[in-house]
């Protein structure tokens, strides 16, 4: 295993298994930890990287996307600050999705009932038109790559990541290792 996991390539963690993650010891759970976390940060990036190039055609990238699955669960809107701790981004990055998004008709900002300095986010019919398109081409690609995943295995997996994501905090904790 290299010692600088900035020498670690994709296919290294493609192919790690517990027994190649050997740095933590005699503690078999240590290195299982290890190898689902090296994986989950692959995937991570490899799963937006596909998305990015699926979307490319069509005018989108999957993080321009991830607004408007959020505004469709809430019909009534959101307002910029609870859009952003949702998809736990900085305002300031969903802000510029949001300028573009407006531009494009998919979005529209309203003045927030009870403060003037809040606009509510709303998904617009032209928005939820373009998510639906774009989501019949990444629910064919989801059935691909999930393709032989038994449903069970799906949820164990969709548990997993919730209770990660849960527990991650939105801004990290410093370490003074």
């Amino acid at each position: 295993m290299p010692s600088d996991p900035a020498d670690l390539d994709d296919a290294f963690y493609l192919s790690l298994t517990e027994a190649d993650a050997s740095t933590t010891g005699d503690d078999p759970r240590g290195s299982l930890e290890l190898v689902v976390s090296m994986r989950i940060a692959f995937v991570a990036r490899a799963w937006i990287t596909r998305a990015n190039a699926l979307f490319r055609g069509r005018g989108y990238t999957a993080a321009q996307r991830a607004h408007l699955y959020v505004l469709a669960s809430k019909p009534k809107g959101l307002t910029q600050a609870e859009l952003a701790a949702i998809l736990r981004i900085s305002e300031a990055s969903l802000s510029r999705r949001i300028k573009l998004s407006i531009e494009e008709g998919l979005v529209s900002r309203h003045p927030f009932c009870g403060d003037g300095r809040a606009n509510l986010i709303r998904l617009e019919p032209k928005g939820l038109d373009a998510l639906n398109a774009s989501d019949r081409v990444a629910r064919e690609d989801r059935t691909r790559l999930l393709a032989g995943v038994t449903d069970e295995e799906l949820a164990i997996t969709a548990k997993v990541l919730k209770l990660l994501t849960d527990r991650i905090p939105q801004t990290p904790e410093r370490s003074d290792a």
